[in-house]
């Protein structure tokens, strides 16, 4: 096929297979074909970040390209470090970055296959607006796939009332339950997974 390059290229960026690296060779990177092993995580180790966790369960087996789609469309915010000067990813997941300082905010987004789950787990001094961030970018690949649904949950967190210290917790909790409680304006919920409310 020669002479096709730019075709199949426009072809793959179309549909959102691939993604351009800003370099003097004008290469790209294809994320589904990148490695299985999942590389070490490079977490910044900056004070006063908090963590949550988002969970998304398909209802129905995801199709192939599910996390190539979110890579590429999250391409932008992909971590580079020395020893990974194209970014931090695999096959199945990305670690993820904006902003520097008590502004930077992380996320590691995994895609399980298994368990039909991805997982979102964000660090930051205002976590919530990285994980709106990127739930956007979750429905942006969702609705490509006609029939694809997911529930989501939130990762649950101890929290010392006095001090207003948090703890992670081994529990999620659909989001339907928070909504629940909210609606009959209950202040707390019981977590099932260990002995404190929420």
């Amino acid at each position: 096929y020669a002479g096709m390059f730019p075709t199949f290229h426009d072809c793959m960026k179309e549909f959102e297979l691939c993604y351009d690296l800003e370099d003097d060779a004008r290469s790209c990177l294809v994320p589904l074909r990148f490695g299985y092993v999942r590389p070490a995580i490079p977490w910044s180790n900056s004070s006063g970040m908090k963590e949550r966790r988002v969970e998304y369960k398909l209802k129905i087996r995801p199709p192939l390209g599910i996390m190539s789609r979110f890579i590429v469309k999250t391409h932008h915010m992909i971590v580079k470090t020395p020893e990974q000067p194209k970014g931090v990813y695999w096959h199945n997941g990305v670690f993820l970055r904006t902003g520097e300082g008590p502004l930077c905010s992380e996320a590691l987004c995994e895609f399980v296959p298994e368990e039909r789950k991805l997982s979102i787990e964000v660090r930051a001094a205002y976590p919530q607006n990285m994980c709106e961030q990127i739930h956007a970018y979750v429905k942006a690949v969702f609705s490509f796939f006609s029939g694809l649904e997911a529930e989501r949950s939130y990762g649950c967190i101890k929290a010392d009332s006095r001090t207003g210290a948090e703890e992670r917790c081994s529990g999620v909790h659909t989001e339907k339950r928070i909504y629940t409680a909210i609606s009959k304006q209950r202040p707390t919920f019981d977590c099932e997974f260990e002995d404190h409310e929420v």
